[in-house]
Parts: structure tokens; C-alpha cells; sequence
């Protein structure tokens, strides 16, 4: 899926922004967690793309990561045997 988002940004129909992650106490940035943003070219060029598809990006890609998560963990669980986060997802 991951790959999927990155196809779409390089045809510019995603923009992918990141964002610091500090620890609360320390301060100190721990990571990064990436927003995703449809552009705004997406919409005038809808026609060319196939319905199920648009339908698919623009609803999980507005829904929160849990969400996504708990959603491509429940329908590919065969991907998800050896995740490190999978006991947290649900």
C-alpha cells in the first residue's frame, strides 16, 4: 500500500508531508509521522483513473492511521504475521 501512496505522489496526486514527533518529556524528535494530503490537480483529472480506485484513495487517505491500520490488518492479515505492531492495532 505504502508503495501505492508513493505512485500517487510521483503522478501528483498526493502530497506526503512530514511532521516531527517529540518525546514530552525530553523534547527530543523520536520520529517523524507523515501527512498525507490529496493535491488539488487530483480532482481535475479524475476522469483518466478507474472510480474504485479515486473512491479507495480519497476515503482511507482521509481516515485516521489507526483506522487504516486496523482496516489493512483486518483484510491482508497474511502481510501482517511478523508485524511488531500488530497486538497494538487491535
Amino acid at each position: 500500500m505504502q508503495d501505492d501512496i508513493y505512485k500517487l505522489k510521483e503522478l501528483g496526486y498526493v502530497r506526503i508531508m512530514e511532521e516531527q514527533v517529540e518525546d514530552l518529556i525530553s523534547g527530543i524528535i523520536v520520529g517523524f509521522k507523515k501527512i498525507y494530503e490529496i493535491s488539488d490537480n487530483v480532482m481535475l483529472d479524475l476522469s483518466s483513473l478507474d472510480k474504485n480506485f479515486v473512491d479507495f484513495v480519497t476515503e482511507k487517505l482521509k481516515m485516521p492511521l489507526n483506522s487504516l491500520l486496523k482496516y489493512v490488518y483486518m483484510k491482508y492479515p497474511e502481510y501482517t504475521v511478523n508485524s511488531l505492531i500488530r497486538d497494538k492495532i487491535f
